[in-house]
């Protein structure tokens, strides 16, 4: 409990602090409200995987996908961060303009590999359990909706005016 409220605690101040203070020449200027709303989705996700993993503490089945379904909610950023790793060694920019993508097409297929992810998970289980659990089911709604959320709505007049 103490580490997911430092998880909770950390990624809300990165919300506030990062914000105000991106840069015009970032390459998540564009979208910064859109990727905060995700943000804001995923913490929210990840504090009702955890509290949901406590209630159904006793049900071991239960609570073991709630428990693993707390990853998904904040994979993406890190998997997206890691992705430009490889990325940088194969293209070699010499800045972060110069790759021959947008920082979203990162970002989409980090999602789509997240998506085939609980997708297997959800059909293990269902071939071992015949049951379809709720948690992985949101998760994985969530993390489709991302995709339209980062690429759709951008930088939308009613997400600045909720964000400021």
């Amino acid at each position: 409990m103490l580490i997911a409220g430092f998880v909770i605690t950390s990624a809300l101040n990165m919300i506030v602090i990062s914000l105000p203070n991106m840069s015009e020449f970032s390459p998540l200027y564009p979208v910064r409200y859109s990727l905060a709303l995700v943000d804001l989705i995923s913490i929210t996700g990840f504090t009702l995987s955890v509290a949901l993993a406590v209630v159904y503490a006793r049900n071991t089945q239960v609570h073991a996908r709630w428990m693993i379904s707390t990853v998904f909610w904040v994979l993406a950023p890190g998997t997206v961060r890691f992705s430009f790793i490889p990325l940088g060694a194969i293209f070699q920019p010499k800045e972060f303009s110069d790759f021959p993508f947008a920082w979203t097409d990162v970002f989409i297929w980090n999602q789509v590999l997240i998506v085939l992810i609980i997708l297997f998970l959800m059909v293990k289980d269902y071939r071992k359990h015949q049951k379809i659990y709720f948690s992985y089911a949101l998760t994985l709604i969530a993390t489709v909706l991302f995709i339209p959320i980062i690429n759709g709505l951008k930088d939308a007049t009613w997400l600045k005016s909720f964000f400021d």
